[in-house]
């Protein structure tokens, strides 16, 4: 069976596009991507308010689509991510140090770029967006929405304003350097 099956319409989709793409940026103001998390904080999020006869593929598919990182030639990667998803502890605290140890240790890849938003800063848009670069294609970008009920851009104003948004959070971001810092310190403190 094909792992996209299992997925909502509407992010069939963009999973076939972040296959190919050569740079990915991440907003995620809420929760850890998809794209990074580790087993146990991806078996949290699928198993919230779903039906559990389709956690195993979900699971199967949310884990295969990280073998794009895994490539011999990976995409370049920005993730930026609100202080309040560094923070919580939904998850519970052994699971995200886990996931913080993954995001340490995907930041140390000379591909991937971690950026912190603080709690403090002046940052309003709730929704994850995700921008994806082709080597030979026009631009995408994916807004996502409840149940996985997002959509795939990939109109160019559209996309236009969208990369405006992620740019905008991004200026309120710590620096990947203090943001390894500050998810390392977030760490200890669990």
């Amino acid at each position: 069976m094909d792992r996209l099956q299992v997925l909502p319409p509407g992010f069939r989709p963009f999973v076939k596009a972040e296959r190919k793409a050569t740079y990915i940026k991440i907003y995620g103001p809420l929760l850890i991507p998809g794209l990074v998390q580790t087993g146990d904080y991806a078996t949290r999020v699928l198993t919230e308010g779903r039906r559990p006869d389709k956690f195993e593929e979900l699971f199967a598919a949310r884990m295969a689509r990280q073998e794009v990182l895994a490539q011999e030639e990976p995409p370049w990667l920005l993730i930026v991510i609100s202080e309040v998803v560094i923070r919580s502890i939904a998850a519970g605290r052994e699971v995200m140090r886990g996931q913080l140890q993954r995001l340490l240790d995907l930041a140390m890849q000379p591909h991937v770029t971690l950026q912190v938003i603080p709690a403090e800063a002046p940052v309003f848009h709730a929704g994850d967006i995700v921008l994806l670069s082709f080597e030979d294609e026009p631009d995408m970008g994916f807004v996502d929405a409840a149940g996985g009920h997002g959509r795939l851009l990939d109109d160019r104003h559209d996309v236009d304003e969208l990369a405006v948004i992620f740019d905008q959070a991004r200026s309120a971001a710590l620096s990947a350097e203090d943001s390894v810092r500050f998810v390392r310190n977030v760490m200890e403190e669990m």
